[in-house]
Order: structure tokens, then C-alpha cells, then sequence
């Protein structure tokens, strides 16, 4: 339909002839139909409304055979298709707009526009405007009474599937000791920061001797991609224990020798060293820690041994450490004395908490240290009791720093800063000693353990707490350690027969969804609360026997002497009652003569 208001009716008035026509101007308005009403059927324009032409109604027995598929490759159509078209039925008539007397020129824009103005301020056109309303309001209606893009059968209602979340832990690639001699035990691991794909190994005996201690003190660093070789074999004078990637600075490698000392290696320049700690004033034994500290230049570090101490060191002065600190908490007055000193087993440090870090010790306790602190007592003021043997696995969690992760012995414990008396997660008894535990640094409810059966365990707390997720068996030997990469993707664990196992995890152990971080926050505070107020209630119970016990002791105290009152209370009474009766005797006497 072309709508122009110019447009009369020409059997409304036939007498007008085409030079009357000429004189009238023709205001065509411009319709803008967006794409999806593109393809819409022709309007209808009927005196009537909108009537069925066919219902087909669908057949109820095919539902059964109905197979969903998306997205489906190709159409069909089992049915004819219908249609019915309609051609414009009635007239509708339009007013005339005339600009003027017909002697003035009517092309003339300015004059039309003045004109028109004029007009629509007349009572006429607001007279008319509702009979043409009500007819282009039915037309429009009309043209939209059916909308092609309608699902007119409501699609069949199926049971979505429970999401299926693959759970596995899938070895990738071997690293094998590069030598050819029998592979020597892999100490520590520790994987380059910043999403690096390089491992670095420290291969070493801690225990008798088996090997030449000069010939055997290489230790590698390989690639995540190449296990046939290593990337560099770095060549220090004695057998390395511990390495740790600078978390400022990766082409520093820090490491921990099996004489006492400790040193650093620059990747860039050479395999060999770049300077020692001084031997006599360095550790007794081989260092169970070496960590890098947070500072501004990014060369501190520290570690600690079986010895007792803790030493600071700048590797840019390796002659004296910073700082020095003899753990033995029995000197109070007294300088600390190395032979009281209690052993270290473990260390561990959280760049977010510069001024702490915390030991685990060979007792069994995990104490948490402060550099503020001015006495040994004050640097030391938080002890836990974990354990009756070594702590070999000591980690915080990286989304509740309060939280830490506590390996040693045949279980694990997490431990709650604010609960001193207990901890609120453990596990139960392992047929087998527990090497070392970690958190995921991406999904902060995963952490993985080693066991000295050769098994690597995976634990979820979001998902069980009371067994494993996944146990897998990486050796028939003891496994040492383990390191998670800054992705969460990738794990690498080794022991004692020099393999080095880089494994993968399904998504379901690194990919956190957006709960997950609270969830495990709640369920670790809930925890604590529930500790505390356990250990208070303990407390309480505790205060009220020993009052008790204080009572009953007063009581059989007071018996003795109570009863000698009484005694003598009774024998003054009987000597009373003694006199009277004399005095009455004796009256009675003098009363007869």
C-alpha cells in the first residue's frame, strides 16, 4: 500500500482535470522497516478480523520419536506448506492539503512549509485526523496480526544432564638423572616464577655416602618440553639439597649445599656459582630451608638447618649473614646456646607477610617466627604442637593466610593461627611417612601430598574431607617432594629414584569457579570459630575442677582442727555440768546439819 496524503480520491470528485492536479504538492513520508520485518506476509485489509484459515494440530504419538539435535546441519518438511494472499479490498480516503490559491506556486518549499504550519493550527484538520486515525490504526494492526518469526509449538521438555566434571591426574613427560651411574634421590624441585616452563633439581644423599661426594654433585635444570636431556647441568664443589627460584629476579637460583653453606647461581653467565656463604660462619649441617625474602633489591635470603639456626643472608656479601637467630628457648637470661638448640625441618615464607615466616621443627612443633621481635621469646610467641616426629611439609594457604598446611608422620594437620590448643582439619592415620605437602595457587580448596610409598595424592576439601581424591602411584620408591606451577596446571613430584614426574590436572583442580574462594574461606573460618569456642569451653571445664580440686583440699585441711574444737568444746561442757553438780551436792549438805 503506498500511502501519500497528497493523493485524492478520484472518484470522490472526478470533475477535476489535470491541470488543477499539477497545482497540488505531494508530501510522501518515508517508511523504515527494520530486518527482522523484512519477509512478512501481505497485510490484510478487511472489514472483518483475522480468521483461521487451517489448523494442523501435531500428532501427540511422534513426540516419542522425537530426537533433539543442535545445531542441525540440514531442514526437511514432511507437509505441504499453505499461503493465502489478500489484495487491498477498500479505499481509504485521504484529505487534500493545498498550499494557498492556485495561482501561487505550490513548488515552492518555503512558502509550502509556511503554509502547512498554517493549516495544521485550523480546527478542520483536528476534525479529520480521528476518522483517518482509527482506519491507519486498523491497517497497521492488521499488517502485524501474524508474525513469522513466532514459535508457534512450544518446544518438547527434556531433563537437562547433571554436568559430568572429569576428575584426573595424567602424567605428561619423565626426567630421568642425565647420569649413567644408578640415579641419585632428588632432594628439592622448584619451578621458574612467572609462568616459566624450567625445573630446577637438587640430586644428593642425605643419608650414608653411597656415592663418590665429589663426582656426584651435579644438579640440572630441564625444560618442560625436552626430558632427554637436561637444559643446564650446574656444577657446584659439593652435592646440592635445596634450590629455589628468585621470585624477583628467575635467573637466580638460590641453593643449599651439603656443607652448611649456601649459594646462588646466575643462569645467564655461567654453570658454576657466582659466590658462597663463609664456611665458619655458616650452618653445621646441610640446610633443611633456603627461601628468598622479600625485599626493594630482591637479593636477600635465609635458611635454616638441623642445627638450630636461622641466618639471613645479602648474596651480594656472602661473608656474614645479616641477621642470626640460635633457637633454643630454654636461655632467657642467658645467651642462647647452640648445644640446647632445637633442630630444624622445614621452612616456609609468604612474600605477602614480610616480617613472618615459620619453622617446623624435628620435635614435631611449628612455631611461627617474627624479625620485629626483640627477645627470642618475643620472636617466637606462637607454638603449635603437630606431631610426634619431624614437620616435613610446612605451607600457608593462599587465600586464608591464618591457614596452614602442616605434613609429618602418618597424617597431615591444618592448623588455624587463632586456635593455639588444636587444629581444625586433619586426616586419619597413613600406613606410610608423609614427605611434603602443597597448595594449588589457583583453587585454594586442592593441595597435594607425598608419600613414602611412591603414591601422590590429590585432596579436595570442597569435595571429600575425609579421603583423597585421586591416588596415584608414581614410584615403587619413596617420593620427596613436589611443586605446583603458578597455573595450577602442572605438577612435578620426585623421590628417591632421580625421576622427576610432571604430571596434569583436569581443570576440575585448577579452574576455580566464582563460589569457590568463598566457600572454602567459610569453611575455613567456620572451622576456627567452632575450635575456639571447643578450646574455651575446654578452658572453663579446666578452671572449674581445679577450683574444685582447690575446695576439696581446703575442706581436708580444715577437717583436724575442727574436730579438735569440738573435742574440747565437749570437755569444757562436761566440766561445767561436773561443778554444778558438786555445788548442788555441797548445798544440799549444808542445808541437812
Amino acid at each position: 500500500m503506498e500511502d501519500v496524503d497528497a493523493i485524492e480520491d478520484v472518484e470522490a470528485e472526478p470533475h477535476e482535470d489535470e491541470e488543477q492536479l499539477k497545482y497540488r504538492i505531494d508530501t510522501a513520508f518515508s517508511y523504515v522497516k527494520t530486518r527482522d520485518l523484512f519477509g512478512r506476509p501481505t497485510s490484510h485489509f478487511k472489514a472483518v478480523g483475522p480468521m483461521t484459515i487451517l489448523e494442523k494440530k501435531p500428532d501427540v504419538a511422534l513426540k516419542a520419536s522425537f530426537i533433539k539435535r543442535n545445531p542441525v546441519p540440514r531442514s526437511c518438511q514432511t507437509d505441504f506448506g499453505y499461503s493465502i494472499h489478500d489484495l487491498l479490498t477498500f479505499k481509504i480516503h485521504y484529505f487534500e492539503e493545498r498550499i494557498g490559491p492556485k495561482s501561487k506556486d505550490d513548488f515552492d518549499t518555503e512558502s509550502a512549509t509556511r503554509m502547512r504550519k498554517k493549516m495544521m493550527k485550523e480546527d478542520a484538520l483536528l476534525q479529520n485526523m480521528p476518522a483517518i486515525q482509527r482506519k491507519a490504526e486498523r491497517c497497521c494492526m492488521q499488517s502485524s496480526a501474524i508474525n513469522i518469526y513466532e514459535n508457534f509449538f512450544e518446544p518438547p521438555s527434556w531433563d537437562e544432564p547433571e554436568e559430568y566434571t572429569v576428575v584426573e591426574l595424567r602424567k605428561i613427560n619423565k626426567y630421568e638423572d642425565f647420569i649413567d651411574a644408578p640415579p641419585r634421590p632428588v632432594q628439592s624441585l622448584s619451578i621458574e616464577p612467572f609462568d616459566g616452563l624450567e625445573i630446577a633439581a637438587a640430586y644428593s644423599y642425605l643419608t650414608y655416602r653411597k656415592r663418590d661426594f665429589i663426582s656426584d654433585c651435579q644438579c640440572c635444570v630441564w625444560n618442560f618440553e625436552i626430558p632427554s636431556e637436561p637444559l643446564i647441568v650446574l656444577e657446584p664443589t659439593v652435592p646440592v639439597t635445596k634450590v629455589n627460584y628468585n621470585p624477583k629476579l628467575p635467573q637466580l637460583l638460590l641453593g643449599g649445599l651439603m656443607t652448611g653453606q649456601l649459594c646462588y647461581w646466575d643462569l645467564r653467565s655461567s654453570s658454576t656459582p657466582v659466590a658462597f656463604s663463609n664456611l665458619h660462619t655458616t650452618f653445621r649441617e646441610p640446610p633443611s630451608g633456603a627461601l628468598w625474602t622479600h625485599s626493594k633489591t630482591g637479593f636477600d635470603c635465609f635458611g635454616t638447618s638441623s642445627d638450630g639456626q636461622v641466618l639471613w643472608y645479602d648474596v651480594r656479601n656472602f661473608d656474614k649473614p645479616v641477621e642470626s637467630l640460635i633457637l633454643d628457648f630454654d636461655a632467657k637470661d642467658q645467651a642462647p646456646r647452640m648445644i640446647k638448640s632445637l633442630g630444624v625441618s622445614s621452612l616456609e615464607f609468604e612474600p605477602t607477610i614480610p616480617t613472618k615466616f615459620m619453622l617446623g621443627l624435628e620435635t614435631g612443633s611449628v612455631i611461627i617466627g617474627n624479625r620485629k621481635g626483640k627477645t627470642l621469646q618475643e620472636k617466637f610467641s606462637q607454638q603449635y604442637y603437630a606431631f610426634p616426629a619431624p614437620v616435613t611439609g610446612l605451607m600457608r594457604n593462599p587465600s586464608n593466610l591464618k591457614c596452614f598446611l602442616c605434613v609429618g608422620g602418618y597424617q597431615f594437620k591444618i592448623f588455624a593461627e587463632d586456635c593455639k590448643e588444636s587444629y581444625i582439619f586433619w586426616s586419619g592415620s597413613y600406613n606410610c611417612w608423609l614427605t611434603s605437602g602443597t597448595w594449588s595457587p589457583t583453587k585454594h580448596s586442592v593441595f597435594y601430598i607425598t608419600r613414602k610409598d611412591g603414591y601422590f595424592d590429590v585432596w579436595d576439601l570442597l569435595q571429600n574431607v575425609e579421603k583423597s581424591v585421586i591416588s596415584e602411584e608414581l614410584s615403587n620408591k619413596p617420593l620427596r617432594c613436589c611443586q605446583v606451577h603458578e597455573s595450577g596446571k602442572h605438577i612435578a613430584a620426585a623421590g628417591d629414584d632421580g625421576t622427576i614426574s610432571l604430571m596434569e590436572v583436569s581443570s576440575h583442580f585448577y579452574a576455580q569457579d566464582k563460589n569457590e574462594r568463598s566457600l572454602i574461606a567459610a569453611m575455613l573460618e567456620r572451622e576456627s570459630k567452632r575450635e575456639k569456642l571447643i578450646d574455651a569451653r575446654n578452658r572453663e571445664v579446666k578452671l572449674q575442677q581445679r577450683q574444685r580440686e582447690q575446695m576439696e583440699s581446703l575442706v581436708i585441711q580444715e577437717t583436724p582442727d575442727e574436730k579438735l574444737k569440738q573435742k574440747a568444746r565437749e570437755g569444757f561442757i562436761k566440766s561445767l555440768n561436773a561443778y554444778d553438780s558438786k555445788k548442788h551436792k555441797g548445798e544440799e549438805e549444808v542445808a541437812e546439819t
